[in-house]
């Protein structure tokens, strides 16, 4: 990519973001995870520009903060962003721990609203003793960051363990794959519910055309 390519897909963000906005979404996210092209950026694996966009940590990781200054100049102050970022490219290391939490301290000092960290091995197929396993990545970028609201992603399956994150200091679990499988699961654990019936079998990706539970549908 030349810089002006560079400076093109900053602006396309902040328009992105715009049109985000103006139809009603509540707030953006930015994708600077599972090697898309910002994690390309952050990672010294791929990244291996000679010019202001590689090398150091800092010049990694300008892409990011400048599509971040882009979106947040456009939308306002009043705007959630929040980003999706590996807490380590572990196990294709490039961009690890402790550098995500560097890069993680420079969005937060410029206003960021929330963080999610993820990983590389974002869509593992996991055992149940796994769950959560981004789980001591997040605890440790919350150490070092504070004052940073904190999302953690990655194989949460079960209620306990969601209290467990929220009791350590992270403060929102994410998920997805069970929401394939049980849009409603949610109102289930409110009901009482203990654990989803996501068994993380990645067969909801190998639809061609739409996801969903694969599993559900053969069942069915």
């Amino acid at each position: 990519m030349t810089d002006q390519d560079i400076q093109e897909v900053i602006k396309a963000f902040g328009l992105a973001a715009t049109r985000a906005k103006e139809v009603g979404y509540d707030a953006v996210q930015i994708h600077a995870a599972h090697g898309y092209l910002i994690s390309q950026f952050l990672s010294s694996r791929t990244n291996k520009r000679e010019d202001d966009w590689g090398g150091s940590l800092e010049k990694r990781a300008k892409i990011l903060l400048k599509v971040y200054d882009e979106i947040r100049s456009i939308v306002g102050d009043d705007y959630p962003i929040l980003v999706k970022i590996n807490g380590s490219d572990d196990p294709h290391e490039g961009f690890n721990l402790e550098e995500a939490s560097q890069v993680i301290g420079g969005l937060s000092s410029r206003g960021i609203n929330a963080v999610e960290i993820s990983g590389m091995n974002s869509s593992k197929t996991f055992r149940a003793r796994e769950e959560g396993y981004f789980y001591e990545n997040a605890l440790q970028i919350k150490k070092d960051n504070p004052e940073t609201t904190l999302i953690l992603v990655g194989g949460v399956r079960t209620l306990d363990k969601m209290n467990q994150i929220i009791a350590s200091g992270i403060d929102f679990v994410s998920i997805c794959r069970p929401f394939i499988r049980e849009p409603g699961l949610v109102i289930q654990f409110e009901k009482g519910k203990e654990k989803g019936d996501c068994i993380s079998c990645n067969k909801c990706r190998e639809s061609p055309q739409i996801v969903k539970c694969m599993v559900l549908l053969d069942e069915s």
